[in-house]
């Protein structure tokens, strides 16, 4: 299999019934900046809908900065730790 060429379009993934999901890039100004993000999505129509419920999204935590550690042990351990913590939010 050989590797893409930079000018041809990628998608993020194609799920198991097929359907390739893009990221689509929106950006905002904020303070003087300008911020952008990806929406992962089927289409440009889809990742807009996604766009329009943003207002609705809601609060449920923030994200460690640091990469998940290499060691298999601690790997599992993480892997593990971020299980319960996801079923204890599914169960509180």
């Amino acid at each position: 299999m050989t590797s893409p060429k930079l000018s041809e379009a990628v998608p993020a993934m194609v799920d198991a019934n097929g359907y390739s999901w893009w990221h689509f890039c929106f950006e905002y100004d904020w303070e003087g900046a300008i911020w952008g993000f990806h929406i992962c999505a089927r289409s440009k129509e889809e990742a807009e809908a996604r766009l329009k419920r943003l207002p609705l999204a809601r609060y449920v935590g923030q994200m460690d900065g640091h990469p998940l550690p290499a060691n298999l042990a601690t790997s599992i351990y993480v892997r593990t730790w971020v299980w319960f913590k996801n079923l204890e939010r599914l169960f509180p």
